[in-house]
């Protein structure tokens, strides 16, 4: 009986071939790659998002200790503008008191388990890199007519004494620079 309902399928023309079987196989598999390469992409981004978060929560904190910086109620204390004269605080003994703070020591690398939450730069090259806050100093320049501001890592013997105009990155999941926003501290 099985025989004539093969025969019968012969000769209707519906038999399954080795190449129709190859090709189910071979359509499930991509679509199982699509599906995958949707699911990798879909974590990255959130990730990516969770990241920026947080970056915007430390731009927060460093608006709110710009506006205190100049008064005698200035905090944290390492990030306060000196009185001429006396030896200006270094950017590192700032960024120190903030990540020493609750909410942002909690922070932790969205892409790398173990990396530091917070960066010098963003580099594709750097795996540690990966998953960073990374803060850049501006300055601003002249020329012919033109102004702009150019920025590269702030240095951790850099004084603030002085308003610094900052931008803060994150570098994303292969150590691309991504901006979250510049602020005047």
């Amino acid at each position: 009986m099985a025989n004539e309902a093969v025969a019968s399928q012969r000769a209707r023309g519906i038999a399954i071939r080795s190449w129709d079987v190859a090709f189910l196989v071979l359509a499930v598999a991509t679509l199982a790659g699509i599906a995958a390469l949707g699911v990798g992409s879909y974590r990255a981004a959130h990730d990516l998002e969770q990241l920026k978060r947080n970056a915007e929560h430390v731009v927060a904190r460093l608006e709110a200790i710009a506006a205190t910086r100049g008064t005698a109620a200035a905090d944290p204390a390492a990030c306060a503008r000196h009185a001429p004269g006396a030896t200006p605080a270094g950017w590192s003994a700032c960024l120190s008191a903030i990540r020493s703070e609750p909410d942002i020591a909690a922070f932790a690398n969205g892409f790398v388990a173990g990396n530091q939450a917070f960066g010098k730069a963003c580099s594709t090259e750097d795996p540690a890199a990966r998953g960073t806050i990374v803060f850049e100093k501006g300055t601003e320049w002249f020329s012919a007519g033109t102004t702009g501001t150019s920025f590269a890592p702030v240095a951790d013997e850099e004084a603030i004494d002085r308003e610094l105009v900052l931008r803060v990155r994150v570098c994303g999941r292969w150590g691309e620079p991504v901006t979250v926003r510049e602020v005047r501290f």
